[in-house]
């Protein structure tokens, strides 16, 4: 088992149902994030918690606060 501690104990305040993750920027946003939506095909990646983007090696963008 995989303990939660650190940066990956708190889940975000309003989790969405899955993140929008850019594989060149090592970024991801919420879905509803202009950002997020313009994120090519080929570097879209698709999260399923922030906790899975996190574990993948992508950090929050700025603008959308994931």
């Amino acid at each position: 088992m995989v303990e939660r501690v650190g940066i990956w104990q708190k889940e975000p305040e309003k989790p969405e149902r899955s993140y929008i993750g850019n594989s060149a920027s090592y970024r991801f946003h919420r879905p509803t994030c202009s950002f997020g939506k313009a994120v090519s095909g080929q570097n879209r990646v698709l999260f399923e918690s922030a906790y899975k983007a996190y574990w993948e090696g992508t950090a929050p963008a700025r603008q959308c606060k994931p």
